[in-house]
């Protein structure tokens, strides 16, 4: 991928989360002026939260989270674009594919709407579906960003990319949904939980331990900086899209705000000089 190419493809991709996040303001002041709104069900995803007043579903948390992360990716690529624009970077195409991840929660947005989640209609699904393989899709963009940016491997960018949405695209369509179950956090429920949640965590585990061993072998103290800051936007990451109260709201956000500012602040260092 040459540097033009990649610019251009970060730049259409920044105008798509645009037009995502203005056709999700627009459907939404519909539904506030026709008030065909319907609350979710009050039925937790942890089912072992504390009873405290702060920890109260409200769904205002659950439908900012998902439109957070929409306004985040936007933003996050438009700094991206500014900031790498003549920079030979391949992680940071890698880290676009996250941020097309948090696009995917966007659909989070619309289950109140026009009582999206009571019909238990194809849409549901297939925005079920979405949702899904961003959630499998975002940490595979990060452990590409970990073993496959190096100068050998930068031609192959748009083939990882493409087999990695590929694979949890047929994922997320192999894996049974249950629409009939919705959660608070505008979630539903998916077969195979426990199998994807390893998976999930394993992936963050080889991620992680790849940042630090490339750090070493390198001697490049930014990769283990970036190691750590992935940690916790990705934890800030996983914990927006099960929010349904205002704690996991100010958590996930600040933790997703601060680790991703030190990831593209220590990415920008990495190749500063080069």
């Amino acid at each position: 991928m040459t540097l033009k190419s990649r610019n251009l493809y970060l730049r259409l991709f920044f105008c798509l989360s645009v037009l995502c996040l203005i056709t999700l303001c627009v459907i939404f002041i519909m539904s506030f002026v026709s008030k065909n709104a319907v609350p979710l069900p009050e039925k937790r995803f942890f089912d072992s939260m504390p009873d405290w007043v702060i920890f109260k579903i409200h769904p205002f948390a659950t439908n900012f989270s998902a439109f957070f992360m929409l306004v985040y990716a936007s933003a996050t690529l438009f700094i991206s674009i500014r900031t790498f624009e003549n920079t030979q970077s391949s992680e940071i195409v890698f880290f676009a594919g996250f941020l097309g991840a948090c696009i995917c929660e966007a659909p989070r947005f619309l289950f109140p709407i026009y009582g999206l989640w009571q019909n238990n209609s194809t849409l549901l699904i297939f925005f079920s579906r979405v949702i899904f393989t961003g959630r499998l899709f975002a940490p595979i963009t990060f452990l590409l960003a970990a073993i496959a940016s190096g100068m050998e491997q930068r031609q192959d960018i748009e083939r990882n990319l493409t087999v990695s949405l590929a694979i949890s695209m047929i994922i997320a369509t192999i894996i049974p949904v249950n629409p009939t179950v919705v959660y608070a956090s505008a979630n539903t429920e998916y077969g195979l939980t426990s199998t994807t949640s390893v998976l999930r965590i394993i992936l963050f585990i080889l991620t992680f331990a790849s940042f630090i061993f490339n750090a070493k072998k390198t001697e490049a103290v930014e990769l283990k900086y970036m190691a750590f800051a992935f940690a916790i936007l990705f934890i800030g990451y996983l914990i927006l899209t099960v929010t349904d109260n205002f704690v996991f709201l100010i958590f996930g956000i600040a933790a997703l705000l601060a680790g991703s500012i030190q990831f593209v602040a220590n990415l920008h260092k990495l190749y500063l000089w080069k």
